[in-house]
């Protein structure tokens, strides 16, 4: 229907509608909906002219419109293309404000809006922190707000995230009291709380003593083993990182071994990369996990990833194998063949001074 209604000229014609001195939140609404899913449609409405408007219309006194416009915003910024234009039309700023809307719905969309537009892109992090850093104590405020639906504490927690993978914001998230309320959503099985622990704990020790303390790494083996594809992911990234130089964490996370092993065959292939990355810190604790970890393929599962392993993940690949050979040296050469060593020489000389390390 959707495709249909954009062939039959439904865009220019409800980007009309928006010009006139009257808003009108259906025309906002029905964008929204031809936005949703679709980057040729998210492409034409942006090219209708509508963002400047959508975002001076976050702040009109009416509801419905309010609502509309943060929906638009929404879907319309998952497009690349798209993500740096509705940051130069001043979203950011209008979007923090709105997260303190009377409305649920409002904040929900604007957290999503954000959540969208911070995705993969570093430049509209720091400016959404330069230019609003308050958004960061409303965001926590959404993800406390057992109130609010599932989906909006998904989307700030998400958003907060991708905040905590950058530098200077990453401070602001976790001294804005981030840490109990993400481990609050990681208790409900929420996969974005994983997310936010991952790029939270890779910094600072006492980060990751703080989060230990709450449970965090049986909650994170819960979502290893019994999650979604996506909160396998973020588990395994977070225990990636909460593992990290931490052998007394790495003691408590053993029992995910066999969980992770078989997480390398994973289709996506970030999870198999972070679930050897994992591996890599965990069987460090000893002889036994790195055994658990031989029984259950790991290393035949490691050679199988090494094709399509990405340049950041190949030091993962490489210091799993390097962790394994501690007490499993021969058990490793043996499930690696010629092709195998050949790749790992490969990755020798690619340059990477870890890797010839």
């Amino acid at each position: 229907v959707a495709a249909d209604a954009a062939k039959a000229g439904a865009i220019p014609a409800l980007a009309a509608l928006l010009t006139k001195s009257t808003a009108n939140a259906e025309a906002l609404g029905a964008l929204a909906n031809l936005a949703s899913s679709s980057s040729d449609r998210q492409i034409a409405i942006y090219k209708a002219q509508v963002t400047r408007k959508s975002v001076m219309l976050l702040s009109h006194e009416d509801t419905e419109i309010r609502r509309s416009a943060a929906a638009l915003i929404m879907n319309l910024a998952p497009q690349t293309k798209i993500k740096e234009r509705i940051v130069e039309a001043g979203a950011l700023k209008a979007l923090a404000a709105v997260l303190t809307d009377e409305d649920a719905a409002v904040k929900e969309r604007a957290a999503g809006a954000l959540a969208n537009l911070f995705n993969d892109h570093s430049a509209n992090v720091h400016a959404g922190f330069q230019q609003a850093p308050d958004m960061i104590p409303s965001l926590v405020a959404i993800i406390q707000q057992r109130s609010l639906s599932e989906d909006a504490r998904r989307q700030a927690a998400h958003a907060l995230a991708m905040l905590a993978a950058e530098d200077g914001p990453c401070d602001a998230v976790w001294s804005a009291g981030s840490g109990p309320p993400f481990l609050a959503l990681l208790k409900e099985g929420i996969a974005e709380a994983a997310l936010g622990i991952m790029n939270l704990s890779w910094r600072w020790p006492e980060v990751k003593q703080e989060l230990a303390k709450g449970g965090t790494i049986d909650h994170l083996m819960k979502m290893v083993k019994t999650g979604d594809a996506t909160a396998k992911e973020y588990a395994a990234g977070a225990l990636m990182n909460m593992t990290a130089g931490s052998l007394e964490n790495g003691e408590k996370a053993v029992g995910i071994v066999p969980a992770l092993a078989e997480l390398l065959k994973a289709e996506a292939t970030q999870a198999a990369e972070w679930s050897a990355g994992a591996l890599a810190n965990i069987v460090r604790v000893g002889a036994e996990p790195q055994k658990a970890a031989i029984d259950a393929g790991a290393v035949q599962s490691l050679a199988a990833l090494m094709p399509r392993v990405s340049p950041n993940g190949r030091t993962l690949l490489v210091l799993a194998l390097t962790s394994l050979s501690d007490s499993q040296a021969a058990a490793v050469r043996q499930a690696l063949g010629a092709k195998e060593k050949q790749k790992l020489r490969e990755f020798r000389d690619c340059g990477d001074a870890e890797l010839n390390d």
